[in-house]
């Protein structure tokens, strides 16, 4: 990180955002996986439910079966959960729970980095601050 000519703040705030964009990825890779594996073997499921019955949305294709499940797995990781999506099966529910504990820790992990990130953006400017409050 040294002989980038970056500076650490800026580095860190990408990492911060790739990590937010790899797990919603991976989440909604997970949630979309184990829908069709439901679907495949017959059962009532995420996909079935939320889309087809609920909406009335027409959406056949796997690509827009996996921009809901970024969706779904945006509203989770950020901790919004708008409930438009649910789970169904017990496999279902298992996989949310999991997603949403992991999701907890990792939101929590990055906000509080995002403010050591900001505290930390002006040295000088903490630096003098520091000496007032002293």
């Amino acid at each position: 990180q040294a002989k980038i000519a970056i500076p650490h703040s800026k580095q860190s705030m990408i990492v911060f955002v790739l990590l937010l964009l790899f797990l919603c990825h991976l989440f909604a890779c997970i949630w979309l996986l184990c829908g069709r594996m439901e679907r495949g073997m017959g059962s009532s499921n995420w996909i079935d439910y939320n889309l087809f019955k609920a909406k009335g949305i027409e959406w056949t294709d796997a690509g827009s079966w996996y921009l809901v499940s970024l969706h779904w797995s945006t509203m989770t990781l950020t901790s919004i959960g708008y409930g438009d999506i649910t789970p169904t099966t017990r496999a279902e529910f298992v996989i949310s729970i999991l997603c949403q504990l992991v999701g907890a820790v990792a939101w929590a992990a990055c906000l509080s980095q995002l403010a050591g990130i900001f505290a930390n953006i002006n040295p000088h400017e903490t630096a003098w601050k520091q000496d007032m409050d002293a």
